[in-house]
Order: structure tokens, then sequence, then C-alpha cells
């Protein structure tokens, strides 16, 4: 008997969910993928970063356990720029080609402990017309580079998790997150007068459902770490430090 009381059952039935919802996304995500983008000139696959993926984020891989840890590290809050987002298709891509690694933790490296602050606004800022739509691009290949792995995937959170960064966390398997009431979980968008667009509000309302998703989505709500476990944004919290997410993590992948 399954019991949301679990977070080993809840993690069981966001699989299940996350596996109904790849079937029907399938043909969308492929022909995102492969159809559509040609005219930018470059793979649709994956589009080179400027800047070395070490400087951006880096790999660590156990393959004794199947696991390998995708740390962020990119000052001071692991903002999504274009850059940073194709690092991090690239690392989750690597990863992938590994037929030994079954487990992918996503994770901040930050002292700070922010896990992302979402994207990188210098860069909807008076954008260059020719970079605007490779950084929007960049950002949906890499919700579906980690949102269709094959991986079993964990959001290891250990500090805020606003707007995209909500959708890096929303993308995983299974989220756990920081007891420390001052790291907060959400899709605040509408409190800087733009919104999600409508594939990430419908992570959202699978998540915590309907009439949650609604009214967090309308005032732009950001949840402390007990309130995002009682609505299943989050499935289990960790203690107050940010490295214990990832020990967590490690014994949960």
């Amino acid at each position: 008997k399954l019991t949301l009381e679990s977070p080993r059952d809840r993690m069981f039935l966001s699989t299940c969910s996350k596996i109904l919802h790849r079937t029907a996304f399938a043909c969308r995500s492929n022909s995102a993928r492969h159809s559509n983008l040609s005219w930018l000139g470059r793979s649709p696959r994956y589009l080179s970063a400027s800047t070395s993926t070490n400087d951006l984020v880096s790999i660590e891989s156990e393959p004794e356990s199947g696991i390998a840890t995708v740390q962020m590290h990119r000052k001071p809050a692991n903002s999504l720029s274009m850059d940073m987002m194709q690092a991090l298709s690239g690392a989750i891509q690597t990863i992938e080609s590994d037929n030994k690694v079954q487990a992918l933790i996503l994770t901040s490296n930050l002292s700070n402990g922010i896990f992302s602050a979402g994207l990188e606004l210098t860069e909807l800022y008076q954008p260059d017309p020719a970079r605007l739509p490779l950084f929007w691009h960049s950002f949906q290949q890499l919700y579906l580079d980690l949102y269709g792995s094959r991986l079993s995937t964990i959001a290891a959170i250990g500090g805020p998790a606003p707007a995209a960064g909500c959708m890096l966390a929303l993308s995983c398997d299974y989220r756990i997150m920081t007891s420390n009431p001052k790291s907060t979980i959400g899709l605040n968008e509408s409190q800087l007068g733009i919104v999600a667009p409508p594939w990430l509000c419908q992570q959202y309302i699978d998540t915590i459902g309907n009439r949650n998703a609604e009214l967090a989505l309308l005032l732009g709500t950001l949840f402390p770490p007990q309130k995002a476990l009682e609505i299943g944004l989050v499935d289990e919290l960790a203690g107050d430090a940010a490295t214990d997410v990832v020990e967590i993590a490690k014994k949960k992948a």
C-alpha cells in the first residue's frame, strides 16, 4: 500500500508520474530538439558554451555506487546565464553517456548555500537580438535534458531556489531541501511583473495541485521549507546545513 506520508512512496509516485508525462512529452521534445531549431545554425542538441564547463559546474562521479553529482558554482548565486545553462546541459549529457551511472544529484557548491537564483536577468535587459533566441533555446534545452533524462535525478536544495531555480528542482524526480527557514522555493515571477512559461506552470500544477499552483503563481509565493514539504513541492527535509541535503541525497540515490 502506497502512502504519501512515506518519502520512498512519494518518490515512487513522482517517478511514475514523470514516466507518464515523458510518454506524452516525447514527440514534442524530440521536435523541439531536432526539427525546429535549424534556424539557430548550430547543433540542435547542445550549443557549445564559450566558458569552460569546469568554470561553472563540476561533476563528481562515483562509479562504484553509480551516482554522479553535478555541483553548480557560478558566483554569487548560480544564476542561469546562457553559458551556465549550456554548461549544465553538457554535464547532464556527459553523465548520461556513461552507462555505469544511474543516478544524478544536482546541487550547489556555493558557500552561501544558494541553489540557484533563477535566470540571469542581465541577459534579458536590453538584450542582444542575436543572442536572445540562443538564450531562450538554452533554457528550454536544459529543461529537456534534465526532465527527460534517463537517470534518476535528485535535487539537493541547500538554499534558496526561486523562479528558474525552482524549475531545476521541479525537473528532478525527487527534491530534498534544507530545513533552514531562511531558504525558500517557488515560482515568484509575478513579483517581477513577468510570467512563467506555460510548460513550467504545468509542472507546478502537476506537483502541488491546481489551487495551490493557481494562488502561488498569482502571488509569486516563495515557500519556506516546512510549507514546501506540506504541499508536496519538496519531498523531504534535511538539517539546516547545506551539506546535509547532499548526504541524504546520496543515501536516497
